[in-house]
């Protein structure tokens, strides 16, 4: 396993204490700055250079930016350094991000080019306070979560309003967001629980990766990874008062693994059941439960205009899942053959406009 952070992340960064935890050939620092930052870990420095009147620069942010895109300039080389590092086997690389569009960068420039290996997020939203550019340029990052096996998104929102809810009285939910961000006791607050709450939920990440064979996301309702597919089916919500694993398992964790020999998959095969297979794979999204809540309520209106006796219960998770499941699916398997019992002009079909994405 490979664990990969940059020098620039707002909470997962090379000066993260946690990291100890890992043995310092695990830990994979990419220099986003283009200067060395560490003589602990293993590191990447980027090409990236300030320009000389940098006081005058715009900060910029997203697959655009001159900090990305000299990184993208040296994709391939980054990707080789890691895979190196590991002997040439398949390995599973861990991408700790947080709120900060940068703390992406790798992951976007290796996602394309990753072949062998597989590839796992843990991520965090900005704070809604932040500018619309640092959360534009982050929607983009993870628009497209394809090539991964596993996703941890943590809503800073949560973590936002706990801290709001803490301090309420320097800081209540009536004096707006965009007041926040200008005391820096506050940020300093918000960033210590943020902190907190990531690293409280490496050893549940650590000790899930290696077991992990099909596409999965960390459901927060239950604490743990719940296939993409089957969704809500999987879901035990008795999970959550499950004690996490101790933090001593970061410190066994290893960068080699045995292996039978080179598998080569074919990423777009040409047979018709595997290509179906692959087109319709479920994929994480960051909207997921709003898609998911969404065709529900379709659902319960198409039911409720037809007639048709119809029970839809919510699902409880809270992650970045598919938007739709094996439950999902099965209902709307049974409203097709119910609607099919009704005479075709006697058929209501409710405004399914899309009117939102």
């Amino acid at each position: 396993m490979r664990v990969i952070v940059t020098d620039t992340g707002w909470i997962w960064n090379h000066k993260n204490p946690i990291l100890e935890k890992f043995d310092v050939n695990v830990v994979f620092v990419v220099c986003l700055n283009g200067k060395k930052v560490t003589d602990k870990y293993k590191y990447f420095i980027s090409p990236y250079k300030e320009k000389e009147d940098s006081e005058w620069e715009t900060e910029e942010y997203g697959l655009e930016s001159r900090k990305y895109q000299a990184l993208e300039s040296v994709g391939d080389d980054l990707y080789f350094a890691i895979e190196l590092l590991g002997g040439g086997e398949p390995e599973d690389f861990l991408f700790l991000t947080d709120g900060n569009p940068e703390s992406l960068y790798p992951f976007f420039a290796m996602k394309s080019r990753q072949d062998l290996h597989t590839f796992h997020l843990c991520a965090m939203s900005p704070w809604r306070f932040e500018s619309e550019k640092i959360k534009s340029a982050y929607r983009e990052m993870v628009s497209d979560m394809t090539q991964l096996r596993s996703v941890m998104y943590i809503d800073s929102d949560r973590i936002l309003d706990r801290v709001i809810s803490y301090d309420a009285l320097d800081s209540s939910p009536s004096t707006g967001s965009s007041d926040l961000a200008f005391s820096s006791g506050f940020k300093k607050k918000l960033l210590e629980e943020a902190t907190d709450e990531c690293v409280s939920l490496l050893p549940r990440v650590i000790s899930s990766i290696e077991k992990i064979e099909e596409p999965l996301y960390f459901d927060f309702a239950s604490m743990s990874y719940i296939p993409m597919k089957e969704g809500m089916e999987k879901i035990d919500l008795s999970k959550a008062s499950e004690e996490p694993p101790s933090m001593q398992v970061l410190e066994s964790v290893h960068s080699g693994r045995l292996t039978l020999g080179m598998v080569n998959y074919d990423r777009y095969p040409l047979n018709n059941k595997r290509t179906k297979t692959e087109v319709e794979k479920p994929i994480a999204r960051i909207d997921g439960k709003q898609i998911c809540n969404y065709l529900r309520e379709l659902r319960i209106k198409l039911a409720e205009a037809n007639g048709i006796e119809f029970s839809s219960e919510e699902c409880p998770s809270i992650g970045p899942c598919a938007g739709t499941c094996a439950k999902c699916d099965e209902e709307a398997r049974y409203l097709r053959k119910e609607l099919k019992k009704i005479p075709v002009e006697e058929q209501v079909i409710p405004d399914c406009t899309l009117k939102k994405w």
